[in-house]
Formats: structure tokens, sequence, C-alpha cells
């Protein structure tokens, strides 16, 4: 048996809120592949260096070329909040993605890619005008 391929720690993202998580399966090069997008709201709080404000945001990871076929998105609850999400990368250039919700099952994702698609200002609905500018809500605190 091989050893398993040697893990390099690429990004880790720990305390966020799941918003979404979108499967698309389809056909590329002649076989069928999986694809998968999070949707998380991140605002930084737990960095212990981090010295500016708390900017709410929300972040789309999209997963391509997902191994396995037993992920559906019935295993994942909504909401559900990370306690802990890193990328890393494989020698033989894939890339695991572990997600550690707070509670339920753990994922670990074998993908090709792993990409930020977008990066947003998010508003939570936590009583929040969605009128309301981050700016504002930073002079209130």
């Amino acid at each position: 048996m091989a050893d398993p391929p040697h893990l390099r720690l690429l990004a880790q993202l720990p305390d966020a809120e799941l918003l979404s998580v979108s499967l698309r399966r389809h056909a590329s090069g002649g076989k069928w592949q999986t694809d998968i997008e999070l949707d998380l709201h991140y605002w930084g709080q737990s960095n212990p260096e981090w010295q500016g404000d708390d900017v709410h945001c929300k972040l789309a990871f999209v997963l391509e070329d997902v191994e396995g076929t037993e992920f559906t998105t019935e295993n994942v609850s909504h909401p559900s909040w990370i306690s802990h999400l890193s990328f890393s990368g494989r020698d033989d250039g894939r890339i695991l993605v572990d997600l550690e919700p707070s509670s339920g099952f753990s994922l670990l994702l074998d993908c090709a890619v792993a990409r930020v698609a977008r990066v947003e200002p998010y508003l939570p609905e936590r009583g929040w005008p969605a009128r309301r500018s981050l700016q504002q809500h930073r002079h209130q605190r």
C-alpha cells in the first residue's frame, strides 16, 4: 500500500456561518465531474492578530472535480456553523478541504481546484437594517 500523500496547509478559516451548499454534476472531458459551491458568512473574529474592524462578508468557495459521489446536500443542515475549515495541498496537486461543523458530520472533500469565486459585503439578519452601512454600524457600537 502506498504512503498517503504529504499534506501542506494552504489556508484556514475558523468560525464561519454556512449559508448554502450547491452541487453541480456535469460532463467534462468524457467523464462526470462534481463541483461544490460553499457560501459562508465570515467576519474575521477569530484572528488574534486582527486589528481592524470586523467587516462582515460573504465568501463563495468553488471546489471543482470533487472525488467521491456519496456527498449530498441532505448531509448539511442550514443554518450551520463551521468551527474549522482548512485547505491542504497534496503532493499529487489535489486539494483536501476539511470542513468541521459545530454539530453534525465532518466533511473531507478531495478536489482538483479550490478557489474563491466571490467576496461580497454581507449584513446578517441580526437586527441590522439592510440600508444601514457597515460604517454606520461601526460608529454605533
